[in-house]
């Protein structure tokens, strides 16, 4: 039973940490109403692209 826990507690150190993200379809519906007022939606866009990165890096260094 002991080896068990072991094992155990090397996977949980295995998963990927809890990190904020945003899921595809809240993206696409706050890119679709910034479409709609007729705003850029480029500085959203690289916001986007910086966290995603930020969020990856992040997950790999654990």
């Amino acid at each position: 039973m002991e080896g068990y826990r072991v094992i155990r507690n090397d996977l949980k150190k295995l998963e990927p940490p809890e990190v904020p993200s945003i899921s595809g379809t809240v993206l696409s519906k706050i890119i679709e109403k910034k479409k709609e007022k007729g705003g850029n939606i480029l500085p959203f866009m690289i916001i986007v692209g910086f966290s995603l990165l930020m969020t990856l890096i992040i997950w790999r260094k654990k």
